[in-house]
């Protein structure tokens, strides 16, 4: 044999329609469990971030008697408390429902699908059994609604984190400024 015949590549060898169905149903298997990978993702940063919002809500209620010290005050020199006090509350307010957004995403399910609950749950056993070459179609039909999911509540947490961001240093400016009044 020479030099060149032994460099030539061996041809592709061609795949059945089958093995092309079935490579695709398997990748979309892997999606479904990557999106879902995402979603518990997203809920675990939810979470903390609901700790945050907490931690928040708690240091403000433990200020009812500062709140309280500036109300009592005469005239308008407590307005600066108050507007402070209004905007970290309205930031509060927001990041709250982006963060109870991330946990309710509103997305319809573009059709059947063998892989969603709700359709499954809906259907008789024999529909379910019957074997058919729409799994695949069913799988990624699954991996796109979850995949829009998981946007979705990224995108809700992503602007809580923003409100969140806003609140805290209002939050600080309240407190030195309620502070300062008080004295």
């Amino acid at each position: 044999m020479t030099a060149r015949r032994q460099a030539r590549p061996e041809p592709a060898r061609r795949r059945r329609p089958a093995e092309r169905s079935t490579e695709r149903h398997a990748a979309a298997l892997r999606a479904i469990a990557d999106f879902g990978f995402w979603i518990q993702n997203a809920d675990t940063k939810a979470g903390l971030l609901g700790v945050l919002l907490g931690a928040l809500v708690a240091a403000l209620v433990s200020q009812g008697d500062l709140i309280r010290e500036v109300a009592a005050r005469p005239g308008t020199r407590a307005w600066p408390a108050w507007v402070l006090l209004a905007c970290h509350l309205l930031t509060l307010a927001g990041a709250f429902a982006e963060l109870v957004r991330s946990q309710l995403p509103r997305l319809r399910p573009s059709g059947e699908s063998a892989y969603a609950f709700p359709w499954v749950a809906a259907q008789d056993l024999d529909t379910l059994l019957t074997p058919g070459r729409a799994a695949g179609r069913h799988a990624w039909r699954h991996a796109r609604l979850l995949a829009r999911i998981a946007r979705e509540k990224f995108r809700c947490i992503r602007r809580a984190l923003w409100w969140t961001a806003a609140a805290v240093p209002l939050f600080v400016a309240w407190s030195l400024t309620a502070v300062l009044l008080s004295r």
